[in-house]
């Protein structure tokens, strides 16, 4: 029996990618918890139990979450071989995972990859989101533990490492399992596009008129567009800002959702060049595109590259090319 708890629309990517991996026997068990995200286009061929924890409203929230914990619990009293996957400890559920004894007396507990927080020593400062786990996990049997390290892949309690990147992932060399992200198919075939990423980062008009300039000195047949989902929250200011500039130079092209994933747009949308900012997106695009498709990757002169990101590019050879 195999349970993945997901939380973003990307961990249910990858998730996926596990399973058809390893794990596609049609004998095989599995429970997929998740938050965000819906499960249209998923083909796990074997048999998946679905429990979805994101609802409106707080009640709603604990309800499902003590739903969770019971079925959890009742699975490790009643299965034999059980694995529980997760990306992090930081969330209500996975922190009660990680932390129950029984839990751990009786399954085992594996790390699946989450982009950057795969990558790099992070540390989760205590905030207001750490009071309401604390809060709402009491509400239904949880004590939350707080702890800044919520990739805990130094823990003895950590028994594998799935990722697409064993080279860079932090853990143990013998508990890494590579697992390649997989591109969905689909029909589209025209290869002779361009995606243009856009994101929260300073001077974006500035980026996109250095793509508009260079996509206009080449022939392409069509153009594809996708913001970051930043610009439905904190960044909303900056959700027209490539439209506006699109249509003054009368530039007709395609506009993807910003909440959709970047490796489902990719999948859709086959690319010969990826014009972008320093994303970290490109991480996965990178692994995941072939020698036929280009990244452009810009960076303003009076910004400076985050070391960790600058470290990873290299490794994976994105270069970056200045904006003066």
């Amino acid at each position: 029996m195999k349970i993945f708890i997901c939380f973003t629309p990307f961990q249910l990517y990858y998730a996926e990618c596990i399973i058809l991996n390893f794990f596609d026997k049609k004998d095989e068990n599995i429970l997929l918890i998740y938050s965000q995200g819906n499960l249209r286009g998923y083909n796990f061929k074997c048999e998946v139990e679905t429990l979805k924890l994101r609802s409106v409203g707080n009640f709603s929230f604990l309800i499902n979450h003590s739903k969770a914990k019971k079925k959890i619990l009742n699975l490790v009293e009643h299965k034999n071989h059980l694995e529980i996957f997760v990306s992090h400890t930081g969330s209500l559920l996975t922190n009660f995972i990680f932390h129950n004894k029984l839990i751990n007396r009786n399954a085992k507990i594996n790390l699946f990859y989450e982009g950057l927080l795969s990558l790099n020593d992070y540390s989760e400062k205590f905030n207001s989101q750490h009071l309401k786990r604390i809060v709402g996990g009491l509400m239904v049997g949880i004590l939350y533990k707080y702890n800044k390290t919520i990739y805990p892949y130094k823990n003895d309690r950590i028994h594998k490492i799935y990722t697409p990147l064993p080279e860079l992932t932090l853990g143990e060399r013998s508990k890494k399992i590579s697992c390649a992200i997989r591109l969905k198919e689909h029909q589209n075939n025209k290869t002779n596009r361009c995606l243009i990423l856009g994101g929260p980062i300073e001077n974006i008009l500035e980026y996109y008129k250095v793509f508009l300039k260079e996509i206009a000195e080449k022939s392409f047949s069509e153009i594809v567009y996708k913001g970051h989902p930043a610009f439905n929250t904190y960044r909303k200011d900056e959700k027209h800002t490539f439209r506006n500039l699109a249509a003054q130079h009368n530039v007709d092209f395609v506009e993807i959702h910003e909440d959709e994933i970047i490796e489902d747009v990719i999948s859709k949308y086959p690319s010969k060049v990826i014009y972008s900012y320093p994303s970290s997106a490109l991480i996965n695009l990178k692994l995941i595109i072939d020698d036929s498709c280009e990244i452009k990757c810009y960076l303003h002169k009076d910004l400076v590259l985050d070391q960790n990101l600058h470290r990873i590019y290299k490794t994976i050879n994105i270069k970056i090319n200045p904006i003066y």
